[in-house]
Formats: structure tokens, C-alpha cells, sequence
């Protein structure tokens, strides 16, 4: 971890080593013969933060009936399964992001077909209902905002398709 071994001779082990961890090595005394297998993070000299995977065994003192002498700390770095993991669950979490959006690209297509087709409905009717009016009728200018009302219906529904289509690229900024 990057200590030279003369500036950690003589420290207690839960200020040489455990406060280098986190979660610090529990102590606590489990089943003979057990082997506990843990990831935890630790602190190097340099304030660097490593992963590193832990396998603890008890060492018993055989010749005086078993007694529990210590525990014995083998560890690996890890960093690098634990870099390439956080990497997958990123790009995991980009796909469900994906096909969230596709779905609501989707679901914009599937609404602005349903909207367009009465909106030109309205508008051609209008359009007509407007032509056969006198030009002083006040019908004619009523169809008329009929008229204008669905061409900007029309363009919000226009607006969410584009939006629907757009690559995220393009939405970044």
C-alpha cells in the first residue's frame, strides 16, 4: 500500500493496517476453519483509493488445544475488475436509457398519427366552411381561426415528431 514496513513496525494492527480500509477488517472470531471472502476499498500512501479483495482465514495454535492466534489477510488488487464493472453497469444504464427514449420516439409517432388526421380533417373543413361564407360574415372569420388553430396544432405535432427523431447526440449540448 506504499509503506515503507519501518514506518509501520510497532503500530497496533488497527493503525497500521484496518484504518486503511473500508469497511475497516472486522476482528470478531467466526467458525474454525472458516474462510471469510470480502471486497473492500483501501487507502494507499499516495491518498490513491484501490479495491482490493480480501481472503481472511483464523490461524489456530494446533499444539495448545486450538487457541485462536490471529487472522490471516491475503489480498489482490482488484481495481482494475472493479473499473471494467463500473464501466458495464454504466453502459448498461445508457441501454435502458436508449430504449426508454426509442419507446417515447415511438409512443410521440404513434400520437402525432392519431392527432394529425383529425387536425387535417378540421382544417380542410374550415377552409371550405370559410370559402362558402360572404366576406363580411362573421362565420368566415370564426373559420378562419378554426383554420389557424389547427395549423398550430399541426406544428406542435411536427415539433414532437422532430424532437421524437433526434439522435441523443443531438440533444446534448
Amino acid at each position: 500500500y506504499g509503506w515503507p514496513a519501518l514506518e509501520r513496525m510497532g503500530l497496533p494492527v488497527t493503525a497500521a493496517y484496518s484504518a486503511l480500509f473500508t469497511p475497516a477488517p472486522d476482528p470478531v472470531s467466526f467458525d474454525a476453519n472458516r474462510v471469510l471472502e470480502v471486497e473492500r476499498r483501501a487507502l494507499t500512501r499516495r491518498g490513491e483509493t484501490v479495491w482490493i479483495g480480501s481472503r481472511v482465514t483464523e490461524l489456530h495454535d494446533e499444539f495448545t488445544g486450538g487457541a485462536l492466534l490471529g487472522f490471516m489477510d491475503v489480498t489482490r488488487d482488484i481495481t482494475a475488475r472493479k473499473k471494467a464493472e463500473e464501466q458495464i453497469q454504466a453502459a448498461q444504464a445508457s441501454l435502458v436509457e436508449s430504449a426508454r427514449l426509442a419507446a417515447i420516439g415511438e409512443l410521440a409517432a404513434g400520437v402525432a398519427h392519431q392527432i394529425n388526421n383529425p387536425l387535417t380533417a378540421i382544417i380542410a373543413e374550415a377552409q371550405i366552411l370559410g370559402r362558402e361564407q360572404p366576406a363580411e360574415s362573421p362565420c368566415r372569420e370564426s373559420a378562419a381561426i378554426i383554420e389557424q388553430a389547427g395549423w398550430k396544432a399541426q406544428q406542435a405535432v411536427q415539433d414532437l415528431l422532430e424532437f421524437s427523431r433526434s439522435t441523443p447526440d443531438t440533444l446534448q449540448s
